[in-house]
């Protein structure tokens, strides 16, 4: 986070977006087996891990119809 905050400027602002994945699919449960093992979970998408200099997270979801 201290790179990104050293290249935003003064009043600049940081945006985090990401998806979950719907391990009930078979197929996307197979693809989530692929990747290589991680520190985060879905977990941190209800309390993204951002700190100082940033603020409080605002959150704003859409869940998109198919």
């Amino acid at each position: 986070m201290n790179e990104v905050a050293r290249v935003l400027k003064p009043s600049g602002r940081l945006g985090l977006i990401w998806n979950i994945r719907d391990r009930r699919d078979g197929w996307m449960d197979a693809f989530s087996g692929l990747e290589p093992p991680h520190d985060n979970s879905e977990d941190d998408s209800e309390n993204p891990r951002v700190g100082p200099p940033f603020g409080p997270v605002e959150r704003f979801e859409k869940e998109l119809s198919a």
